[in-house]
């Protein structure tokens, strides 16, 4: 967000923290609104064409015959009486039989209108003057709110469930309801958005309650600083400070933090843009798109292999930077499906096609230390690495600049106690190739 919404959310968010008071008046007003699993709310305010019932008309109809078939009274109190209970034998018969495949529709109906009844709670404490006039031409929505099934088992809910039985009530209140809402919808999707926002404020102040956060910067350069920054999800996160123009290839062996802090930075830059809130001392970057290519899984159903399920996911990224979109790109271990000699010549002209782009800016972790040499003066070079004390690999979780070639793998096999030839020769064979570039 930028610009005046994200503007009234900070101040909105100062008053908040500013005023345990109006906390203490709002909690209950949403707590009442409450979460409801399996509604939809929102499609009841912006996409109220698909929520239409096919044959509303003949709902309606059914539901008035009851009360017509009493008018033959006039000619004859039998017949009346007759088809009354016709009526409403046919009615319940209706109802049962479609019941089940609306019961959902008129629960998020009401939650919808739960949520606009909030807001007129919400209003009584005068902040938001814009409120008011949105809801005064909602006000005939208040008087439905007892009328639809709301799946309680109070008395006085087994009673209505009788009479909205025989009367196809719900069907008949549905259908004025979504009249209304069809016709105010500009008001109902104002409010409907005015609670969403009071929600997320909520969560974003409890969250930097409990949280070390910062506020971030946005720049005109395709950049990325930050200080002390980590993962709000760890227990004990090992903060990272990091700045770049230009892109990265992480290099280390595994379980050494490469992942994890690709995962926090991408994590910080989205919640930077939305939520305007970083998990670090001091957070700046430019205004970008993000992507991703993480834990890429194949997929028996749709017939995908690993390799081109992540082909795909590259793809994506390619097709959004070509646009001249600004991006920052993330990706885990590229192209590691398929074998070796592929899988470094098709990473390597991957990787040199991003460092092309001006208006993207690349994070790539990777095993594959022949990366770092053919994209050599295109990336920065940086790396996690793994200390050996007693008998242990001890990671620090640091990341540093610079290239390494990491050899964690061949001290855990003396660790291990590996025979001394296979650990002499994986030696000779890992020094041979630093010493010439050739296995």
């Amino acid at each position: 967000m930028e610009g005046e919404p994200h503007q009234q959310r900070e101040a909105f968010l100062k008053k908040l923290s500013a005023s345990p008071a109006l906390q203490e008046k709002l909690q209950p007003i949403l707590y009442d609104i409450g979460k409801r699993n399996g509604t939809n709310s929102s499609a009841y305010i912006l996409a109220i064409e698909d929520k239409q019932i096919p044959q509303q008309w003949l709902y309606t109809l059914c539901s008035v015959l009851p009360f017509l078939s009493l008018a033959y009274a006039f000619y004859s109190v039998k017949i009346a009486i007759f088809l009354f209970f016709g009526c409403i034998i046919l009615n319940t018969l209706i109802y049962t039989s479609k019941k089940d495949a609306y019961e959902r529709e008129f629960f998020s109906l009401l939650y919808a209108i739960s949520i606009i009844y909030g807001a007129k709670r919400i209003a009584k404490l005068n902040i938001n003057d814009e409120l008011v006039p949105h809801l005064k031409k909602l006000k005939p929505l208040y008087k439905y709110r007892y009328l639809i099934s709301n799946n309680k088992e109070t008395p006085f809910e087994i009673v209505m469930d009788y009479f909205r039985t025989f009367f196809l009530v719900d069907f008949f209140i549905y259908r004025r309801i979504m009249k209304h809402l069809k016709n105010q919808q500009e008001a109902a999707a104002y409010i409907w958005e005015w609670i969403a926002e009071i929600d997320v404020c909520f969560s974003i102040l409890h969250m930097r309650t409990h949280y070390t956060y910062s506020i971030p910067t946005f720049t005109d350069d395709l950049i990325v600083t930050c200080e002390e920054m980590y993962h709000p999800l760890l227990e004990k996160p090992v903060k990272n400070t990091f700045s770049t123009a230009g892109d990265v290839l992480i290099t280390g062996s595994n379980a050494s933090g490469k992942s994890t802090f690709m995962k926090s930075l991408a994590l910080n830059c989205i919640l930077a843009q939305t939520i305007n809130t970083a998990f670090a001392d001091s957070f700046q970057m430019k205004r970008t798109a993000i992507f991703t290519s993480f834990a890429i899984n194949d997929s028996l159903l749709q017939g995908e292999s690993y390799f081109i399920a992540e082909m795909n996911s590259l793809k994506r990224m390619l097709e959004t930077i070509e646009k001249g979109i600004p991006c920052i790109t993330f990706i885990d271990e590229i192209l590691k499906g398929t074998n070796t000699i592929e899988r470094i010549s098709a990473s390597a002209a991957i990787l040199i096609w991003l460092a092309a782009q001006k208006n993207n800016l690349t994070f790539v972790a990777s095993h594959d230390i022949e990366l770092y040499q053919i994209c050599e003066g295109m990336y920065e070079g940086y790396y996690f690495e793994g200390v050996i004390e007693h008998n242990e690999i001890r990671f620090t979780y640091l990341i540093q600049k610079g290239d390494t070639y990491v050899k964690n793998a061949l001290a855990l096999l003396k660790l291990k106690e590996f025979p001394s030839t296979i650990v002499q020769q994986a030696e000779q064979l890992s020094n041979n190739y630093v010493a010439t570039g050739r296995w």
